[in-house]
């Protein structure tokens, strides 16, 4: 994604689908897109809570 899409974020919910293995596969790639991308004043990443849906 475009940093424009993460625009002012100062958190984040990465989703992945139980049923399907490759969603949480690419959980890896979606968290390091977001550190990669986003941080807060002080510089450190945003914080991102992992949650599974069914």
């Amino acid at each position: 994604m475009t940093k424009v899409y993460y625009k002012e974020a100062v958190a984040a919910f990465v989703v992945f689908d139980v049923t399907r293995a490759t969603t949480y596969e690419a959980v890896e790639i979606w968290k390091s897109d977001l550190d990669s991308k986003v941080f807060l004043p002080n510089g450190s990443p945003i914080p991102a809570v992992l949650l599974a849906n069914k």
